[in-house]
C-alpha cells in the first residue's frame, strides 16, 4: 500500500477558485458520487478558497508580489486503493491527523494552509489543500523557501510524508523518473473519464400502457417499475465495475511510476558514485605521471650534475696550483 503526495503551483486567483469550485463540488465533478457528497470534510478555511487565499495574503508585510509569484501550492495527499479496503474509520483519522500535521510542519507556519478538504465521495478518498507560501516572517512569498533549492526536493517531500504515515502501514511510491505526474495525470483522465451511459440505458423503455379498467393502480406501477430495474440493472453493474477497474488501474499505474522513479534514482546514485570514482582515478593518474616526470628529469640530470662537480674539482685544484 502506498502514500501518494503531489503539488502544483498556482499563480493566479483565477486558478484557486476553479480549485476551490473543484474540491468543494460546487461545478460538476464527474468522479465524485453526488450521494456520498455528504461525507466530504473541510479540514481547514471557510468554504472560498479565494477569499481564504487572499487574507492570508493580506497579512505580508511587502503586499507588492511579482505578477508571476506563485500565490498558491495545491497539495494532493492520498493513498492506493488496497488501503481502502482494509483501512478501519479509526486508520483513515490517523491518516488525517498525521497528513495534516505533516502538511503543517513542511510549510511551518499552520495559517499557511489556507484551506483542506477530505473527499470521501470518490472511489479512494484523499485529502486537497492549499498553502500560500509565505516565508515565516510574512515578508513575501517564496515558494523557493520551501519547495526549491534542488531537483530532488519534490522527491525528499514525498518520502518525507511517506515516513508520516508508516506506522499506518503505507510506504513510498516509486521515486525519481523520468515520468512526471503529468504523464500519469494524462492516463488517468482518460481512464476516468464518465464511463458512456449504456445503450440499453439511453434507448427508450417500453411501458405497458394500463388498462382503462386497472383494479389495483399501485400495484400496476410497482410491476412496471420492477420491469424497468431488471431490464436496466446488469447494464448499470457492469458500468461500475468497469469504472471501478479503470479507478483501481490508475492508482496502480501510478504505483507503477513510483517502484520505477526509485529505480531510476538508483541507477542515478551509481552513475554519480562512479562519476566521482573515475575523477579521483583521473586525478591519481594524472598525479603518478607528473612523479614519472620528475623521475626522469633527475634521471637525466644526474650525469651532467657529476660532470659539473667533476669540472669545479679540477678548476679548484688547477687554482691552488697557480696560488703556489
Amino acid at each position: 500500500m502506498y502514500a501518494i503526495m503531489r503539488t502544483e503551483k498556482h499563480h493566479t486567483m483565477g486558478e484557486i477558485a476553479a480549485l476551490g469550485k473543484h474540491n468543494e463540488r460546487t461545478r460538476d465533478t464527474p468522479n465524485a458520487d453526488p450521494e456520498r457528497l455528504g461525507e466530504n470534510v473541510r479540514l481547514v478555511g471557510s468554504g472560498d478558497w479565494v477569499a481564504d487565499a487572499q487574507a492570508r495574503l493580506a497579512e505580508a508585510t511587502n503586499p507588492h508580489f511579482r505578477p508571476d509569484a506563485i500565490r498558491g501550492v495545491e497539495v494532493f495527499m492520498g493513498v492506493s486503493p488496497e488501503f481502502k479496503n482494509t483501512a478501519t474509520e479509526a486508520d483513515w483519522r490517523a491518516w488525517v491527523e498525521r497528513s495534516m500535521g505533516w502538511l503543517t510542519d513542511t510549510f511551518r507556519d499552520p495559517r499557511n494552509v489556507v484551506a483542506a478538504v477530505w473527499h470521501r465521495d470518490e472511489l479512494t478518498p484523499h485529502i486537497q489543500a492549499l498553502v500560500v507560501p509565505l516565508r515565516e516572517d510574512n515578508a513575501r512569498l517564496s515558494y523557493e523557501h520551501y519547495l526549491g533549492g534542488s531537483k530532488y526536493r519534490l522527491s525528499e517531500l514525498q518520502t518525507s510524508y511517506a515516513e508520516a504515515v508508516r506506522d499506518l502501514g503505507l510506504e513510498r511510491g516509486v521515486q525519481g523518473s523520468q515520468a512526471t505526474h503529468q504523464d500519469v495525470q494524462r492516463w488517468y483522465a482518460k481512464v476516468t473519464e464518465p464511463t458512456p451511459v449504456p445503450e440499453i440505458v439511453k434507448r427508450d423503455i417500453e411501458i405497458e400502457r394500463p388498462s382503462r379498467l386497472t383494479l389495483d393502480p399501485e400495484r400496476w406501477a410497482m410491476e412496471q417499475r420492477e420491469k424497468v430495474v431488471e431490464r436496466i440493472a446488469p447494464a448499470l453493474d457492469a458500468a461500475l465495475v468497469k469504472a471501478q477497474h479503470y479507478e483501481e488501474q490508475a492508482a496502480t499505474a501510478e504505483a507503477n511510476v513510483a517502484v520505477l522513479q526509485q529505480r531510476v534514482r538508483a541507477v542515478e546514485r551509481e552513475r554519480d558514485t562512479l562519476q566521482r570514482d573515475y575523477t579521483a582515478l583521473v586525478a591519481q593518474a594524472r598525479q603518478l605521471d607528473l612523479q614519472r616526470h620528475h623521475t626522469d628529469a633527475r634521471r637525466r640530470t644526474g650525469p651532467l650534475r657529476h660532470a659539473q662537480v667533476a669540472c669545479e674539482r679540477r678548476a679548484h685544484q688547477y687554482q691552488r696550483r697557480t696560488l703556489l
